[in-house]
């Protein structure tokens, strides 16, 4: 019986292994499905996004004269935000400027950051663990007004389309 079972498992992970090779064949030879393709095809349609970058190499986002440059600080500690205000491209000392994010991971799991006011920028509360792809969500408070920003910041995603999933 033992061996019955043995036998058993050796032919579904040969089953598996093949079937895994013939996905990972298929996708690699079929046009338009690698990554890289995908890739491609949105540079040529002139969709791929420009991201403005600040003084600090961070994402740079600007509503009217008020800015923000996100950045995550990962040299010898954990990574977390660390986030610089301008106002005229002018530094803002951050004890003045509230700040909350939120990010969406995959999921539906939302990461609550909120932010201190540490030497010239504001330092989250919170470990960015990888991977650092998720859905970004800046709320700030300056000078009596309101400010908020959206984007996506995928890393190492990959989509699947229904079709090739319900192939599989």
């Amino acid at each position: 019986m033992k061996e019955n079972t043995t036998s058993s498992n050796l032919k579904n992970i040969f089953v598996i292994s093949i079937l895994s090779a013939a996905l990972i064949l298929w996708m690699l030879l079929t046009p338009g499905h690698s990554a890289q393709s995908q890739h491609n095809e949105h540079e040529q349609d002139g969709q791929e996004e420009q991201v403005e970058k600040g003084p600090h190499g961070g994402r740079l986002l600007t509503q009217d004269d008020f800015s923000l440059e996100i950045t995550i600080y990962e040299t010898g500690l954990p990574p977390e935000f660390r986030v610089y205000v301008y106002q005229n491209k002018q530094p803002v000392e951050p004890n003045k400027v509230k700040l909350d994010i939120d990010l969406n991971r995959l999921g539906d799991k939302i990461d609550h950051i909120q932010f201190t006011a540490q030497e010239n920028y504001l330092r989250g509360n919170a470990t960015i663990y990888e991977p650092h792809s998720f859905e970004v969500k800046a709320n700030v408070i300056y000078q009596g007004k309101s400010y908020s920003w959206h984007y996506q910041n995928f890393e190492g995603r990959t989509q699947i389309l229904k079709s090739m999933a319900a192939e599989m």
